[in-house]
């Protein structure tokens, strides 16, 4: 058998255009894969996050509750934003030797809607090279994940679907909702700030973003949550986990998403593959226990340097992971840095003090509530 090569690119997070799209440049990504080595077979792998479901609203809104209509309106929004990627990956998978492997992340979880795989392998137009793996990948001494499931704010707790007015709804980790009620509506104007790293700054540098932040989630977690959850909504549940994470969060301010115990003990368990892959914390990094590798994939989507004046600065690289294999064995493995080109003009201010006069303006209408 000859060589096999798994090419692994996380959290490219693909919206429907504009301004909070945080990838519209996604056509480069053809450029990036014809540039990639060829091998007898070459496996794709878009290890979650793919699309962002997450921020792609509908008729103007962020509904919670996700059916397969509603995540079709959202594919299609973002399929005609990204056409020109969707028609080059069409023709890249026209050799036969090419698969396409589109894992789901807490961005996309749409993707487990049948109806919604249907219309990307229609679109793609390549019915036996185009598969939906679920959370995580498994091939010999390779597993590859997309990390959510190791993150106590985004892994899902219970079935996929769960049954409301009649309707099967997604079932939405509890930070996937608190970021759709709270702070999908913010992101027209506030959006950029979430791109820029590293996060802390934002708030060192903004400390009225700070305060927006702290405000909005202390008035979602002591009001708005508790009336949904006694008004029997079925995404809004309670768990310690949430409860722990929410006074964390609410004390320090931490905007970074983190792995918990889980991972670890993943890594340490007895079948653990000698290779592992994880998307979804946008830290990239190498680390390694004996014969066995850990390779964290960096986000492709836009991110940039916040400087310590607060001038927004170089767009940070995109890395993903190359992996050769034989049969089931990893024969070498690499992580590659690489730079998309710059997003469209207008997309980042030059300076994070540009969002200070809107983020003042939602701290005044806040009072207006507090007082009205």
């Amino acid at each position: 058998m000859g060589e096999r090569l798994v090419i692994v690119a996380s959290d490219i997070e693909m919206g429907a255009g504009g301004p909070m799209d945080d990838f519209p440049q996604s056509a480069w990504l053809l450029d990036w894969l014809a540039e990639r080595p060829d091998a007898e077979r070459v496996d794709l792998v878009l290890d979650g996050d793919i699309f962002d479901f997450l921020r792609t609203p509908v008729g103007g809104v962020w509904p919670r509750h996700i059916d397969a209509a509603v995540a079709l309106r959202k594919w299609l929004a973002m399929a005609e934003a990204h056409a020109e990627l969707l028609d080059g990956l069409a023709v890249w998978l026209e050799k036969p030797h090419r698969h396409l492997w589109m894992m789901f992340g807490n961005h996309d979880l749409e993707l487990q809607f049948a109806p919604v795989r249907k219309a990307i392998v229609e679109r793609l137009a390549a019915l036996d090279q185009v598969h939906f793996p679920g959370e995580s990948l498994r091939w010999g001494e390779l597993e590859i994940l997309h990390g959510h499931t190791h993150d106590s704010m985004f892994r899902v707790d219970g079935p996929p679907f769960i049954e409301h007015e009649g309707r099967e709804i997604l079932n939405l980790p509890w930070g996937a909702v608190a970021l759709l009620d709270v702070v999908m509506p913010l992101l027209p104007a506030l959006g950029p700030l979430d791109r820029l790293k590293p996060r802390e700054r934002v708030f060192e540098l903004l400390p009225e973003m700070r305060q927006l932040a702290q405000e909005v989630f202390w008035r979602y977690w002591t009001r708005d949550f508790w009336r949904d959850l006694l008004d029997g909504d079925p995404v809004k549940r309670l768990s310690g986990a949430m409860v722990r994470e929410v006074v964390y969060r609410m004390g320090t301010a931490d905007p970074e998403v983190a792995a918990d115990r889980s991972l670890i003990a993943a890594l340490s368990r007895e079948d653990a593959p000698r290779v592992v892959v994880v998307g979804h914390f946008h830290r990239p990094g190498w680390h390694s226990k004996g014969e066995q590798r850990l390779l964290m994939l960096g986000a492709f989507r836009n991110e940039f340097e916040l400087e310590k004046d607060g001038t927004i600065g170089r767009a940070l690289g995109n890395v993903h992971a190359e992996i050769w294999m034989d049969g089931d064995q990893v024969t070498r493995s690499s992580l590659v840095e690489t730079v998309s080109p710059p997003p469209p003009a207008g997309y980042m201010p030059a300076s994070v003090y540009a969002f200070k006069p809107v983020i003042e303006e939602h701290l005044a209408q806040l009072e207006v509530k507090r007082t009205g």
